[in-house]
């Protein structure tokens, strides 16, 4: 899979398994960079290309930006969307389905019983809807629990299983997450099918370069454009942007 930013005109190799990391140095260049994700999610615009052997695909439906530790909830309408019907699909393939039935049922007999107790004829429609069983009692996912590592190794693989998404952009995450903890995350994904992508400038990158495998790091500089070469595995693009 490979990644590209359209106003840099560069292309990013993104490695399964492993850690791959986006460094800037100028935090103008970092913010549009992050902030053109963000919109391209919504639908706004498109400066980011994300290529699967040469096909083009849809970052909204290949990708989550987890901005913070806010993000890592399941609340997003999204993930419910998928939720509900996995639910429905493993109750009425379960073995207490038919008990279920049986005990809606009962309430239908109970409660059109009590209906006709009140003085004035009622109408109801007690029809059996496990999705507004559900709904009632708001059956959903419960939030991730734990430090930040361990929120963001639940986080995604449900979200991985429910919507299919494999690309995951951490924003900023080098402030939550330690050395120690990069490091954890960089052993857990080699057993993941997951492209994980940490993005952060230069200032805030160690924590994220001393665990990342592939990094991409964005330097301005005065000569020649658009110069990529390697340097200790550090995928290096040089451009001569300007930014007021």
């Amino acid at each position: 899979m490979k990644l590209a930013y359209l106003p840099l005109n560069f292309v990013m190799p993104l490695q399964m398994n492993k850690i791959n990391s986006i460094v800037v140095e100028n935090p103008h260049i970092y913010n549009d960079m992050i902030m053109a994700i963000f919109r391209q999610m919504n639908r706004e615009e498109e400066k980011w290309n994300l290529l699967q052997d040469e096909d083009l695909l849809m970052l909204d439906k290949h990708c989550d930006l987890l901005m913070s530790l806010v993000d890592l909830h399941f609340h997003k309408k999204e993930i419910q969307k998928e939720l509900m019907p996995e639910i429905i699909r493993q109750i009425e393939f379960g073995e207490k389905f038919e008990d279920l039935l049986e005990q809606h049922g009962d309430f239908v007999k109970l409660m059109g019983q009590l209906c006709e107790q009140y003085k004035y004829p009622l109408e109801y429609d007690f029809d059996f809807c496990l999705k507004e069983y559900l709904k009632q009692y708001k059956v959903t996912l419960a939030d991730v629990e734990g430090s930040a590592l361990e929120k963001l190794l639940e986080y995604i693989p449900v979200v991985q299983e429910l919507t299919g998404k494999t690309v995951f952009f951490l924003h900023g995450y080098s402030d939550y997450l330690t050395e120690d903890d990069f490091r954890h995350l960089q052993k857990w994904v080699k057993y993941q099918e997951y492209y994980i992508t940490a993005t952060a400038i230069t200032d805030t990158s160690t924590t994220i370069t001393a665990a990342a495998t592939a990094t991409i790091v964005i330097l301005l500089i005065f000569f020649h454009p658009h110069i990529a070469f390697a340097i200790n595995g550090l995928y290096i693009i040089l451009c001569t942007q300007l930014i007021p």
